[in-house]
């Protein structure tokens, strides 16, 4: 989480934090990771609270990046803390929308909804969402954390959507580079 003002990040209280030999937070999923892990279709799941902002964004988005790089995989969404079946904010559907990707037929899934064995890799939005993906059992070596958190623009204007969006999109860019790098199709 980081503070709306500043780049620092604050730790909610009780938030376990990685140890110091690790560079950055999204070292987590360097541990354990097989290198070039062989799959059919790579299952993505991208994590946030409601599933309704910012991982609907970036499940589409990461959907049409694979299938502009040939690469088999099926993204899905799910939030921590929401039902199954809520729409995507209209906000979300609007800046998507400017990027000529339609979010209007989306629908909200609840973590509690998906069966995690069946999950190849985890990409939640937070240092927050992984720590709650890594209490409901979670492998670390499944979670890919990206450099920084991505602030919940939910009930905030058309600027903070946009600007959660790019830093989305930004931040895809190395999810794309680390799936070419770390799994094959067989």
């Amino acid at each position: 989480m980081r503070n709306k003002h500043s780049c620092e990040r604050v730790i909610p209280a009780g938030v376990c934090l990685p140890t110091k030999s690790m560079a950055r937070v999204n070292d987590i999923r360097f541990l354990e990771l097989p290198i070039k892990k062989r799959c059919l279709t790579l299952k993505i799941l991208f994590v946030c609270s409601g599933n309704t902002c910012r991982s609907p964004m970036a499940q589409a988005m990461f959907e049409k990046m694979c299938s502009e790089n040939n690469i088999d995989a099926e993204c899905k969404g799910a939030g921590t803390v929401t039902m199954t079946g809520i729409p995507a904010s209209d906000s979300s559907v609007e800046v998507m929308s400017e990027k000529g990707i339609d979010l209007s037929d989306y629908r909200s899934t609840s973590i509690k909804a998906v069966l995690l064995d069946e999950i190849d890799l985890f990409v939640p939005m937070t240092y927050v969402h992984a720590m709650t993906l890594m209490q409901l059992g979670v492998p670390k070596n499944k979670i890919y954390l990206f450099s920084r958190d991505i602030l919940d623009p939910y009930g905030h204007g058309l600027d903070d959507y946009r600007a959660a969006r790019d830093e989305i999109a930004f931040e895809l860019k190395g999810l794309l580079e680390f799936v070419r790098d770390n799994y094959k199709k067989d």
